[in-house]
């Protein structure tokens, strides 16, 4: 009789497991730069993994890792002459909450959540310290890394594919660092398996 009981109560818990959608997907585009360091930042490009995780509750969630880079060019103005270029790259990993709206072909869905953002600047930063965006370069001048936690929110669509389906996203991430902050908007096509 114990047994029958822990069984009818385990059921609801073995159906909502079985309902349970683990999603893998890759994903590539472009990063859009934003606030100051948009006047010398060139558009770069972002790819990454992410594992979905949908079951019975209206949010999902998903883990995710990306690599990002920019390349900017430091006008002569603020270089006395000499051209300079650099690079930026960025590590990062977070975890995100997903809310979609299921509609019959395209399934829209809003996304925001944090991550821990790793930081490398090119070597001619520190010598540069442009006057209208120091707060977003000194931190991590020189070549320097610095690690920082982040967040980001924006909006996607999962589309139909059958055992590929696919999915397109923008999202407005922000970067806080001593004295200011990174941000870019990453626009990405993803294929889900």
């Amino acid at each position: 009789m114990f047994a029958l009981g822990l069984l009818s109560s385990a059921s609801p818990l073995l159906a909502q497991q079985a309902a349970t959608r683990w999603t893998p997907s890759i994903n590539v585009g472009a990063a859009l730069p934003r606030g100051d360091v948009r006047s010398f930042t060139n558009t770069g490009y972002t790819d990454g993994v992410a594992l979905d995780v949908a079951g019975a509750f209206p949010v999902g969630l998903r883990a995710e890792a990306g690599y990002t880079h920019f390349s900017f060019t430091y006008p002569d103005r603020y270089t006395q002459g000499t051209h300079f270029d650099g690079k930026r790259n960025q590590y990062n990993g977070g975890l995100d909450l997903v809310l979609p709206v299921h509609t019959r072909f395209v399934t829209p869905y809003l996304i925001g959540g944090a991550g821990f953002y790793h930081l490398s600047v090119h070597e001619n930063c520190e010598a540069l310290m442009l006057p209208d965006a120091s707060a977003a370069t000194t931190p991590t001048c020189a070549g320097d890394e610095s690690a920082h936690l982040g967040w980001s929110g924006g909006v996607g669509f999962d589309l139909p594919g059958g055992f590929l389906g696919s999915r397109i996203e923008a999202r407005y991430t922000k970067i806080p660092i001593p004295g200011g902050a990174y941000s870019y908007v990453p626009l990405t096509f993803a294929l889900r398996f």
